[in-house]
């Protein structure tokens, strides 16, 4: 059996992003109930496995994002990169009591809220950017394509 070396093969990766996608969305989804959870999984605060798969989210989309899209997408991953840094959701609090000095973290309100707006905005915007570049259901004219009737 000859093997034909000048035969092109084809690989269609749309199936297998649109299941990144898929399984991003849902895990944003689940972690939403609780974003201040401590997720064991992942070693970090559910809100930061958000942000992550928000980032994740846009890439998927990123080469068919417009340049004015690509910079929206920019500053949200920076704004949320500064708030994390320099406005920290937890706070050490170092009491003393009878039996010694007592390590204690809270939530600062104030920069929490600021985040989680600023989370919303960015999911907004992820989610979004799937739609309007066709990564989600379809929502085509023809309404035997789309996922549900529009």
């Amino acid at each position: 059996m000859a093997i034909d070396i000048n035969k092109e093969t084809t690989f269609n990766e749309a199936v297998l992003k649109m299941q990144r996608i898929h399984a991003v969305q849902q895990e944003i989804n689940m972690l939403r109930i609780n974003l201040l959870a401590w997720n064991q999984d992942y070693s970090k605060y559910n809100y930061e496995v958000v942000i992550s798969d928000l980032i994740s989210l846009c890439y998927e989309v990123w080469p068919l994002m417009k340049t004015e899209e690509r910079e929206e997408f920019n500053l949200l991953k920076g704004l949320v990169d500064d708030l994390i840094s320099y406005k920290p959701i937890h706070k050490k609090i170092n009491t003393s009591n009878f039996s010694g000095d007592n390590n204690k973290e809270s939530i600062d309100t104030t920069n929490w809220n600021i985040l989680r707006g600023v989370m919303f905005k960015f999911e907004d915007f992820a989610r979004d950017q799937v739609d309007v570049h066709g990564l989600s259901a379809p929502k085509k004219k023809d309404a035997s394509r789309a996922a549900v009737d529009l």
